[in-house]
């Protein structure tokens, strides 16, 4: 990746020495080293500003961001979201379970990098002692499709 990306750097480097060089003189040589230019600063800059915007940003616990620190709707709705994951899952674990209502927790961790497809990356429940946790851990495995990080713990 590092070595094609450096190969097409030295590339248009090149090509925009030749292009600057083979340029007639006057008015008009100004302005094709200025376009040169733009295309080798292009070629370093765009593939920089694509490799930050593809670090995910993974999130555990939204409720505990300052409400200062996002201003858009996108925050509550994830926010929102997650809180009814984690209140789903525990409640079909105690249902399936029969485990007392409000026993069972579930912590998502979401990865919120695109906040148009939000995706869940980790799962960690907590369960009464005495609970078949392995049986917990396949039930969560098998309700996420096996997509998904899952840990199971007794209290």
């Amino acid at each position: 990746m590092i070595n094609g990306w450096i190969g097409a750097l030295i590339l248009i480097s090149v090509s925009a020495a030749v292009v600057s060089f083979m340029s007639p003189d006057g008015e008009m040589k100004k302005y094709v080293e200025l376009i040169a230019r733009l295309c080798v600063l292009a070629a370093i800059v765009i593939p920089a500003v694509a490799a930050i915007k593809n670090i995910p940003v993974k999130i555990p616990e939204y409720e505990e961001l300052a409400s200062d620190q996002y201003a858009s709707g996108e925050c509550d709705v994830i926010s929102l979201t997650k809180a009814n994951i984690e209140s789903s899952v525990a409640s079909r674990i105690e249902e399936r379970f029969g485990l007392k209502k409000g026993s069972v927790t579930a912590e998502a961790t979401l990865d919120a990098s695109d906040t148009s497809a939000v995706d869940i990356v980790g799962i960690a429940v907590s369960v009464p002692q005495g609970t078949d946790a392995a049986a917990v851990k396949d039930f969560v495995v098998k309700l996420f499709e096996n997509t998904t990080d899952v840990t199971v713990k007794e209290k």
